[in-house]
């Protein structure tokens, strides 16, 4: 994946990437590290902060944050962590659909909160945000009336 970045936007200046068992933050910045100027962040449900060393609890974001210990998860390659609330993470998907016409699910609406989240916080350059899931499997799925 990092290679694919690079190859398409050789000028990134960050890359946000969802955090489950920390495999894919952990192998995206273990190959950008050695650039020395592209910040990688790891992105994860702000109620189940387990990256950034909290306690877990349950969240609405499927696939991120698992109740378990990340033993994959290298925090020497990033450069920080982003937490996001799970109704943002299922509004921003909602949005990006209704909007761009990207079905992303809400690990990927979380990625791109997350990326909003570090354009506000003063970081120039072109942000990546990895989506890595879509909507498809959640269309059927009954809202339970918080995430609105």
């Amino acid at each position: 994946v990092a290679d694919e970045i690079l190859e398409q936007l050789p000028s990134v200046a960050a890359v946000v990437v969802g955090i489950g068992t920390g495999l894919s933050v952990t192998g995206i910045g273990r190959a950008l590290v050695t650039r020395g100027d592209i910040g990688v962040f790891g992105a994860e449900p702000a109620e189940a902060p387990i990256a950034a060393r909290g306690a877990w609890a349950p969240h609405k974001v499927p696939g991120l944050a698992p109740p378990i210990e990340q033993p994959l998860l290298d925090h020497s390659v990033l450069s920080g962590l982003l937490a996001v609330p799970s109704n943002e993470a299922w509004r921003v998907a909602r949005r990006t659909a209704q909007r761009d016409g990207h079905m992303v699910g809400p690990s990927s609406g979380l990625t791109l909160a997350a990326a909003v989240d570090l354009r506000r916080q003063g970081m120039d350059g072109p942000i990546v945000a990895v989506c890595a899931c879509s909507m498809g499997p959640y269309l059927t799925m009954k809202p339970t009336g918080d995430d609105e």
